[in-house]
């Protein structure tokens, strides 16, 4: 995984930026380009192209929650060296995972 800063000057803020974030699996790779909105106290991200290796159900739903924190550490200026190998989150035994 690699990430790259895609906001213009002026679009970038503490509350938005925009991403470009590189994702091979094997042998695919793929582009996408993520926008990360912590308005509100809220988080928000979202990606496009919408059909990409990320909605596929047969990637761990914590994996893709692992790339989200990992964009939204790097929009926050964590120290992050790329390219990166990410793993999926671990959760406690107490945790309940719902994938809609």
């Amino acid at each position: 995984m690699s990430i790259s800063d895609m906001a213009t000057v002026g679009e970038r803020s503490a509350q938005l930026g925009r991403y470009r974030v590189r994702l091979r699996a094997g042998d695919i790779e793929q582009t996408l380009d993520y926008r990360v909105d912590l308005s509100d106290g809220g988080k928000s991200l979202s990606w496009t192209p919408r059909d990409s290796i990320l909605a596929d159900p047969r990637v761990d739903v914590l994996l893709i929650a692992a790339v989200n924190d990992l964009v939204v550490a790097f929009h926050r200026g964590a120290d992050v060296d790329f390219p990166r190998r990410v793993m999926p989150l671990q959760v406690g035994s107490d945790a309940v995972i719902v994938q809609l």
